[in-house]
This record gives structure tokens, sequence and C-alpha cells, in this order.
């Protein structure tokens, strides 16, 4: 919901639910943006944190929801809540250089390895990892959601090809530097 006219971009969007599109709204932070999205049409929600209000909402208008977690203890709260998925985004390689001089700080926060796991039906799926030179780190959860998203609406549900299309858009977006906006002033 980073865009000023997200609200009516789902309305125009979905219609009148006869089209062939699945409108969602994404970085939803709380359940009353959330329940507005619902409201204008949206079929599944994502939220780059673990909000029990929002997640109860979709429970209560059988909405698909994504919630975002970074710690283990964050993961198992967005399971314990029911969240439909839970979007786990992490950055290998990181914690060593905290302890380095600030020189080498810099010299490393431009390279990650980025790599991809789910979890369902009982087991974990991972995907490759890729060594980026990041360059953008805007809109890379979006970029991952949105492949997943596609994969798992196109592909019967399977795990495995919606991680590699959301680990690999995901990787993607990270290594140029775009941003679309729409403006409809």
């Amino acid at each position: 919901m980073t865009v000023s006219s997200a609200l009516d971009l789902i309305k125009d969007m979905a219609g009148d639910g006869s089209s062939d599109f699945t409108v969602g709204a994404r970085t939803v932070l709380d359940a009353e943006t959330g329940r507005s999205a619902i409201l204008a049409g949206a079929s599944f929600i994502v939220g780059p944190n673990t909000d029990s209000n929002l997640i109860q909402l979709c429970r209560r208008y059988s909405i698909a929801v994504i919630s975002g977690a970074f710690t283990p203890t964050e993961i198992l709260h967005a399971w314990e809540l029911g969240v439909d998925i839970v979007k786990v985004l992490h950055v290998s390689g990181t914690a060593p250089a905290l302890s380095e001089s600030a020189a080498e700080v810099t010299k490393e926060a431009g390279r990650n390895n980025w790599t991809a796991t789910a979890y369902a039906d009982g087991r974990f799926y991972d995907d490759v990892t890729y060594e980026l030179e990041v360059v953008d780190r805007v809109d890379g959860g979006d970029a991952f959601t949105g492949g997943f998203l596609y994969a798992y609406l196109t592909s019967d549900r399977v795990i495995k090809k919606s991680l590699q299309y959301g680990n690999t858009a995901c990787a993607l977006k990270r290594s140029i530097s775009w941003r679309f906006e729409l403006d409809n002033s």
C-alpha cells in the first residue's frame, strides 16, 4: 500500500470479480488498511510484518494472508496465528561484517548470498543460492512474493516451482536499480 491510489487501483483491477486477474494488496501494515483493501477487492494480503489483528481479519473474510518474519520466534508466531504463507527474507554473510571496521562493512554491504526456503506439506523446500551484487534493496520482498504467487496460482500450487520463480524474481530485482510508480494525478 505504498502507492497513494492503491485502493482505487485494486478496485479497478478487481472489477466485478469476473476478470482473469488475482488482485491483492502488498505492504499492508495493519488491520484497518487490510480491511480497506479487502473491501476494494483484494483477494490476498501481504504484510512485511506479523500483525495478529490483520491475520485475524483475513481469517474472518477467508482471504489469503502472507506475513513477513525474520527470526525463528517470529516465524513460529506467524504460523500459530494462522497465516497461509510466512515470507522469510534473510541474508547470509552479513553478521561477520558487523564486527569488522566501518570500511569493511561498507565494502561488504553490497554483496550478499541470496536464497529462499519454503515449508509446506511437512517438509522444507530449498532453492539455489545466488551470489549478488545488490544494487537496490527496495521491493525485493515484493518481487519474491509476486514471482512466488504467480507460479503458485498458475502451476497447480507446486511449491518447488513457486519458490524458484520467487527467488529468481527477487534476485533479479535486487541486482538492478529500477522502481515503477503509478501516478494517476
